[in-house]
């Protein structure tokens, strides 16, 4: 809940660049305390469930940043791999949108699929 929290405190940006330099930069300012909220892989599956409506909302949904926003995430050892996959796993049973949402994501699904790595953190 504190994850999407911080994310409506951004203001809507006209470009998508704009609005993922905001999200990295709020990503890389609270990571210590994301972290800490966001200590296993259910905790890190239902923090990026909660950020699906934020996303899909009116002056962000035109950005698409889902993707990058768990990219970040990942790169920034927020989510693992595994959190991730799990999250896109469920996808279906969270309803349309959330599938919406998922296959935005898959390239970095594809590449999470193929690394196999298990759930070690983001190595970039």
């Amino acid at each position: 809940v504190m994850f999407p929290t911080m994310l409506r405190t951004l203001k809507a940006t006209e470009s998508r660049k704009e609005a993922f330099a905001d999200v990295q930069k709020l990503i890389k300012t609270w990571k210590v305390v994301l972290t800490k909220f966001a200590r296993n892989t259910n905790d890190q599956k239902e923090t990026m469930a909660a950020i699906e409506p934020w996303v899909m909302s009116d002056g962000w949904k035109q950005h698409k940043l889902m993707m990058p926003l768990i990219k970040a995430c990942y790169d920034q050892d927020v989510f693992t791999d595994e959190a991730i996959l799990d999250w896109a796993a469920e996808a279906t049973d969270r309803g349309e949108e959330s599938v919406k949402l998922k296959e935005e994501c898959k390239q970095l699904l594809d590449y999470l699929e193929e690394s196999g790595s298990g759930g070690g953190g983001g190595t970039g």
